[in-house]
């Protein structure tokens, strides 16, 4: 191996931990999430939806602070940040085998957790509805509960956790028995 290849293979020697699509899968929701806000905040106060009102919630029968309708054209690029969650894809290129089958797990689950609110958009129709909280926050809420994008955003975050808690506990007593110790049950 040439030096040239040692210290190329060395740069890139991060992309062996399998631990980093797992990482990477589930700490993305904290931009992606953040991006998606600020531009539906920005959709609002730069007058591309309309007032509405005030909305009745499925929380306990309150009201949020106001209603705004979007045609689904703006409302719809405001997925666009959730693309960082195909990052995990990237350890694919990793030379340990282990790595690379957590990697299309992470993608794969990643993939996920854009199509399913890109589809729940899509079933919204033409007009999407924005609640706005009196505090600012903002998100896109279907018309019942099973159509809520924000609620099966956070459910599909939370099946990735879980899943990779799963794959790191399977290749922890993979990497036990590999070594000669018997795995604990614990």
């Amino acid at each position: 191996m040439s030096t040239r290849d040692q210290s190329t293979a060395g740069r890139l020697s991060w992309l062996r931990g399998w631990g980093w699509p797992i990482s990477w899968i589930g700490f993305a929701p904290l931009v992606t999430i953040t991006l998606q806000m600020a531009w539906l905040e920005n959709l609002i106060r730069g007058g591309e939806c309309n007032l509405a009102g005030q909305c009745d919630t499925w929380l306990g029968g309150g009201t949020y602070a106001s209603c705004w309708e979007c045609s689904m054209r703006d409302v719809f690029p405001t997925l666009l940040p959730g693309l960082l969650n195909l990052g995990a894809f990237l350890w694919l290129l990793s030379s340990s085998t282990v790595t690379r089958r957590v990697a299309f797990v992470a993608g794969v689950l990643g993939a996920v957790r854009i199509a399913v609110p890109a589809l729940l958009y899509a079933l919204a129709g033409s007009n999407v509805t924005i609640y706005r909280w009196p505090d600012e926050i903002t998100y896109v809420r279907g018309d019942s509960f099973a159509l809520n994008p924000g609620l099966w955003s956070f459910g599909l975050w939370w099946l990735t956790v879980v899943a990779c808690i799963f794959f790191a506990e399977g290749i922890a007593k993979r990497n036990k028995a590999a070594s000669g110790r018997e795995p604990s049950s614990t």
